[in-house]
């Protein structure tokens, strides 16, 4: 049963990836709409939502009261994962709407508690490359990859879990770029937004190529992500 809350598109997508029985941790949670929404659908989840700032931290306990939802919603006022103890038992982490050097930046400052997290989700604004990197590098392997539009905007969400006995060892750099599982599959989203990035690059080496100084570095860097999108994506 779908109570009365009306989440955006993209924290629906989001919640169908947090599990039954899980005890998730919502990290920049804003309003609380994620774990109000995952929570009124399912009883046995139970849910942490973090916030840094006063203001949506008050606007959570709100929302989460007016759902009747204390039971199993605590909002927490703190930077990052330093809401998160050892007698919390979570098990995912959620990361969501926010730019993907943060988010590396709290997992980073939080990375003794990631030793105990099974699951992270994260819907990064910017550098997907980069998160995807990371959580490699600090031993979890991507096991989902899902592309939607709302408004315009196409949205990635990346799940990522802790495997030290069953790492996703990545081909090569493009696999960074693209993300392993929407490059093998390619869906027509994932060609839109590789359509939209080209055009972008194209204005960017332009500029480059007319400036009175080239920055030689840059332009190769350019040039090459040009090549492998007309080459392997389009």
């Amino acid at each position: 049963m779908i109570h009365q809350l009306n989440p955006s598109k993209r924290l629906t997508a989001i919640a169908k990836y947090i599990t039954d029985d899980s005890i998730f941790a919502d990290i920049g949670s804003d309003h609380a709409y994620l774990p109000c929404f995952v929570c009124l659908n399912n009883p046995s989840i139970q849910a942490i939502a973090g916030e840094v700032q006063k203001g949506p931290y008050e606007n959570a306990k709100k929302n989460v009261n007016k759902h009747a939802l204390s039971n199993q919603i605590d909002v927490r006022l703190g930077n990052g994962l330093e809401i998160i103890t050892s007698k919390d038992y979570i098990d995912t982490i959620v990361l969501a709407g926010m730019g993907g050097q943060l988010i590396i930046d709290i997992l980073q400052s939080g990375k003794e508690k990631l030793r105990t997290i099974d699951t992270i989700i994260t819907q990064p604004n910017t550098n997907l490359q980069l998160v995807r990197q990371y959580l490699n590098v600090v031993g979890y392997h991507l096991t989902k990859e899902h592309i939607m539009k709302e408004n315009g905007i196409i949205y990635e969400i990346l799940v990522a879990k802790q495997s030290a006995a069953d790492p996703y060892f990545y081909h090569d750099e493009k696999e960074f770029y693209f993300g392993p599982f929407l490059f093998q599959e390619q869906p027509k989203l994932f060609l839109e937004m590789w359509q939209q990035e080209l055009l972008h690059l194209e204005r960017i080496h332009k500029q480059i190529k007319q400036a009175i100084k080239i920055d030689t570095e840059k332009l190769a860097e350019i040039e090459k992500k040009i090549n492998w999108i007309k080459e392997d994506v389009l």
